[in-house]
């Protein structure tokens, strides 16, 4: 608990039971800062420890030195209390000594402001009062009953029939020792204990406002910016409302997209079919005896299946047989919608493109999916960008209007409200369970539209009403594809249903060229007449050889010539069978050039569909982080500043039952005047890139509803850009985004915020003074409600008529030698601010007087003994003190609350 003060009050269990009853009711209602009460009758020699009840909006008992150990502590004030009405009510000045130490031992760096007050009716004994402590601030208090120093008095006396006695002790001692919720210090802090001594006498006139609904009313203003924001302060001027929005969440949502195109397909490159080759005549002559050979082994279709394969190998080797539409997990990809028609998540889509990967590789192990946490880092930017004028990024400066930096105002032109998402009414989810939208989800939103065309298609008796539906979703999707999230979904939609078109294409043009033919029933045909042919042509040309033979070998022809004839019938074979060859295949190598085109078709589609699976399980990986980002950015953007508790003192009406010194109010202001001091301060309290901070706290909190993963994202932040999946429960980002965004709006108010406005309405001239100008109060005397400005309620308690006055005649001996005992020696005024709840304290001090100028047991006259104290007196009112609940005055003043304050 970090604190900068504390103030101890140590009395005798006569005085300390009211006393922390009061201060236990004005704590309860927020009056007054926490204290801690020491009953120094409940102190032991056995033990060091010290009880001691701290008394707040939830008194506790504690021990002081625990208590005090435990804080960071700057200036602490004890204030040790005696009664002078009774012996069994004064302090030994032992016990004040043990106090003293306890504290300054718990608390050895902190300042010790020391006062001993005696209080008592104006006959009692206070001399005897009046601890022999060196050191300390002795002070002696006698109740009474005034408004001001400069009006009467009456005197109150020490009557358990009358409470107001221990009201205005309570009151004083909160005046003096700074505990209004108004006080920044206490008079004593500044103030030199005597050496002499002596004791002076003291007394405090205080007006309190409470200003709790007005500073409420104030923060609230300022606060909700959920659904247009404010035009912000850029340097030394004001920014500007770009005029047209929808223009400038495209200009910054295509900035976006293009600084991070590498999250979209890439660009598919298609090689050169191969040309056609021209077969030269030794190309035609080494075929054609090729051929002649299978045409004599009477094989000439092996011939072909061979000039086949070779021209296709160096192809055919890339290609492999898995056929996209008998994965049964794309279903999901591509339909995105499971069997009992429920939308498929987007683990279950990522899964099944990472297995049609692994299926396309061989089964191949894939690596770890490529992250981009810039990519996020400049979505987010770009979004707080565009509301607060803010330069966060090179490539994505705000938007400006001729100079003058702009913003876009209109808070659902950047990222839609994450409590709009888009449901189902029961009958019809009842066909299509589980189907809820987000604002972001382009893709779910395009896939509920076909899901409902398809269910109106089955389901005729419904076509009307899934009609109205798909219109309204049609309707719901160009309002939150209009802004700067929707934008850059639809852009990552659009780019995701192309690829899987592009999938679709691909797996239709893979089957389509796995089923050419390798060999045509004409080309099979072709090749059995060429061998018909050329088996003539050898069986002619065989019979010519063997005819010229026997004409040689009979004589009939000379050998020499039978030789050249030879060569020549066999040159001319041949050659007219190359050229016959070359003909007659001609249909064989234009069928040979389009399987070459086929194969480098097939292997390029090959690999565009192994690229488009890449870029598919890239853009599902995006598109899912998208959704993550965008729902935690929506819900920030809606409530950037978190929520304001309500106020502590709603209806708050007190006063009948005080002593008239003590005066508390309530603010009231119009909601006219709250409006103008907010567009006072807005200005200043909106400057450019203010979502900064907002946006830094939010993302680093851990809500409790992530369990024990909240302690891993604490010690890790890094999880979030990694998107880890430690347990595999589901990546960490998405469970942390549905947490943050279900808790966004429930956060607590951001204290940075709330300060730096209380800091300008102090400091912008007249506005806090607009704003507590009438203070609501009831008198103390009629019970009545009055309105009334701030001067009239603080009456008289500033400039020179609150320099006079004097003290009781009665607290002082008669036989005191100073005199100028009763008159006023020194005046100090406090008019102190703690947001908007003021105090302004009058405490006046007498001249240091020894103890035998005060009133001892001699002077009390036989009238001034104090009543005797009654049994059971103490009343039960819960709120008890002066408070009351309603407007009706009651003619008798409000009884002492019970004491017993957990456990006492």
């Amino acid at each position: 608990m970090a604190s900068e003060s504390i103030t101890v009050l140590a009395a005798r269990r006569e005085l300390a039971m009211p006393l922390r009853g009061i201060l236990h009711d004005w704590a309860t209602l927020g009056l007054i800062g926490n204290a801690v009460v020491v009953d120094v009758d409940q102190l032991r020699t056995d033990t060091a420890e010290i009880p001691a009840l701290l008394v707040g909006a939830a008194s506790r008992m504690v021990c002081l030195q625990e208590r005090l150990a435990d804080s960071e502590i700057a200036v602490a004030r004890l204030c040790v209390i005696s009664a002078a009405d009774s012996q069994s009510g004064i302090v030994d000045a032992a016990v004040a000594r043990r106090l003293s130490e306890a504290v300054q031992t718990s608390l050895p760096y902190a300042r010790l402001v020391k006062t001993s007050l005696a209080v008592g009716h104006s006959g009692a004994e206070f001399a005897a009062a009046i601890p022999d402590l060196i050191g300390w601030d002795a002070l002696v208090l006698s109740p009474e009953d005034g408004l001001s120093p400069m009006h009467g008095t009456s005197e109150l006396t020490n009557d358990p029939r009358h409470p107001q006695w221990h009201l205005h002790v309570a009151g004083n001692c909160c005046s003096i020792l700074g505990l209004w919720r108004g006080q920044e210090d206490s008079v004593l802090d500044s103030r030199s204990a005597v050496s002499d001594g002596g004791a002076s006498p003291v007394r405090a006139f205080t007006r309190s406002v409470a200003a709790d609904t007005v500073e409420d009313d104030l923060r609230r203003r300022l606060l909700m910016v959920g659904e247009r924001y404010p035009v912000p302060r850029v340097d030394t001027s004001s920014g500007a409302a770009v005029e047209d929005e929808n223009a400038s969440v495209t200009v910054m949502a295509d900035a976006l997209l293009r600084e991070h195109s590498d999250v979209l397909p890439r660009a598919r490159t298609t090689p050169p079919a191969p040309a056609p080759r021209p077969i030269t005549f030794g190309d035609a002559l080494r075929q054609f005896f090729t051929f002649m050979w299978a045409a004599l082994k009477n094989a000439p279709h092996a011939f072909a299946e061979g000039l086949l394969r070779t021209a296709s190998a160096a192809t055919a080797a890339a290609v492999n047989s898995v056929v996209y539409g008998a994965n049964s997990s794309l279903v999901v990809v591509v339909r995105g919608v499971r069997p009992d028609g429920s939308p498929a998540s987007w683990d279950e889509t990522e899964q099944g493109v990472e297995k049609a990967l692994q299926d396309n590789d061989g089964h191949a192990e894939l690596g770890a999916a490529l992250q981009k946490p810039q990519l996020w880092r400049d979505y987010t930017a770009g979004a707080l960008t565009l509301l607060d004028a803010g330069k966060r990024s090179s490539h994505l400066p705000p938007v400006t209007m001729g100079s003058t930096e702009a913003v876009v105002t209109t808070t659902a032109r950047v990222a839609p409200d994450p409590a709009d998402a888009f449901t189902l009414p029961a009958h019809i989810a009842a066909y299509l369970p589980n189907w809820k939208v987000e604002v972001a989800d382009d893709i779910g939103a395009k896939r509920l539209h076909e899901s409902l065309e398809k269910l109106s298609a089955s389901n005729p008796q419904l076509a009307q009403e899934i009609g109205a539906e798909k219109h309204r979703l049609r309707e719901w999707v160009t309002v939150n594809s209009a802004s700067y999230v929707g934008q850059v979904g639809r852009t990552l939609g659009n780019a995701f249903r192309a690829t899987v078109t592009e999938l679709e294409e691909l797996t239709q043009r893979l089957e389509q060229l796995r089923r050419a033919p390798a060999m045509t029933n004409e080309i099979e045909a072709d090749q059995r007449r060429l061998a018909a042919r050329f088996r003539i042509l050898g069986g002619v040309s065989l019979l010519v050889v063997v005819a010229l033979i026997g004409l040689a070998l009979g004589g009939l022809l000379a050998i020499v010539f039978a030789v050249v004839l030879v060569v020549v019938s066999l040159f001319a074979t041949v050659l007219s069978g190359a050229l016959m060859y070359m003909k007659g295949q001609r249909s064989l190598y234009q069928f040979i050039h389009a399987q070459e085109q086929t194969a480098s078709a097939l292997e390029t589609a090959e690999r565009h569909r192994k690229e488009a699976l890449q870029d598919l399980r890239r853009l599902i990986r995006a598109y899912r982080q998208y959704l993550d980002w965008s729902r935690a950015l929506c819900a920030f953007v809606h409530a950037p500043l978190g929520r304001l508790q309500e106020a502590q003192e709603q209806e708050l009406s007190i006063g009948q039952g005080l002593p008239r010194c003590v005066r508390i109010g309530v603010a009231t202001a119009s909601p006219d005047v709250v409006d103008e001091a907010a567009g006072r301060i807005r200005g200043e309290l909106f400057r450019a890139g203010w979502l900064s901070d907002h946006w830094a706290a939010y993302i680093s909190q851990a809500p409790a509803s992530l369990g024990s993963l909240r302690y891993a994202l604490q010690s890790d932040p890094g999880m979030l850009d990694q998107d880890a999946n430690p347990d595999g429960a589901g990546p960490v980002l998405t469970r942390w985004s549905w947490a943050v965004a279900q808790a966004a709006a429930e956060r607590p108010a951001s204290a940075t915020f709330l300060a730096r406005a209380e800091e300008l309405v102090a400091g912008t001239p007249g506005v806090r003074d607009k704003l507590l100008s009438l203070i609501s109060f009831r008198d103390s005397d009629t019970g009545e409600m009055k309105v009334v400005p701030r001067a009239e309620f603080e009456g008289r308690l500033d400039g020179a008529e609150a320099q006079g006055g004097t003290f009781r005649e009665l607290i002082f001996s008669p036989h005191a030698r100073n005199i100028d005992a009763r008159n006023v020696d020194l005046t100090r005024s406090q008019d102190q601010f703690n947001g908007l709840a003021h105090a302004r304290v009058l405490v006046q001090f007498g001249p240091s007087l020894p103890r035998t100028d005060y009133r001892t047991s001699a002077d009390v006259a036989p009238n001034h003994t104090r009543p005797p104290q009654q049994a059971g007196t103490f009343g039960e009112s819960p709120r008890g003190w002066g408070f009351a609940d309603t407007d009706t005055p009651s003619a008798t003043p409000a009884v002492m609350p019970s004491a017993d304050v957990d456990g006492f």
